[in-house]
């Protein structure tokens, strides 16, 4: 089950780059508001749609991060960059230890609607992904 999850996760955030800009008018209000009650101090988000669900993308201390919600205003996940050394000790040690030549180049934070954490770090040709524990899932070419 949680790889299912992390599957549905993760395709969610790819479609996310087949998204569509959209002005705020043009999000339904369910949406806006429940982003606007989850994130009050967040004034200048960046809005698209994916698929059918809606994403607001905007940066925290320089961090970029999206939350995903559907029509009616239902969390579907959140994604987060992080600062590389805020990846899980086991991924770091993943990374050299089976990707010896490979150095991490980003990091993300995925959370979806019921609140399983996984993460992902960009390496130069792959994005390695992770479980909350920071147990190797897949890797995907990028």
């Amino acid at each position: 089950m949680k790889k299912f999850i992390l599957i549905i996760a993760m395709i969610g955030f790819f479609v996310q780059t087949q998204a569509q800009e959209l002005k705020v008018a043009d999000v339904p209000v369910t949406v806006t508001d429940a982003f606007t009650l989850a994130n009050p101090t967040i004034k200048d988000a960046d809005w698209s749609k994916v698929g059918n669900n809606y994403a607001a993308e905007y940066d925290v201390n320089q961090l970029e991060k999206s939350i995903t919600y559907d029509p009616a205003g239902v969390l579907v996940g959140m994604n987060e960059e992080i600062k590389v050394t805020a990846l899980p000790a086991p991924v770091m040690a993943y990374v050299q230890k089976d990707n010896k030549e490979a150095k991490i180049m980003g990091a993300h934070k995925n959370t979806d609607a019921i609140g399983t954490v996984t993460y992902e770090a960009e390496t130069v040709g792959n994005n390695l992904f992770f479980d909350s524990n920071g147990i190797f899932v897949k890797s995907v070419k990028n």
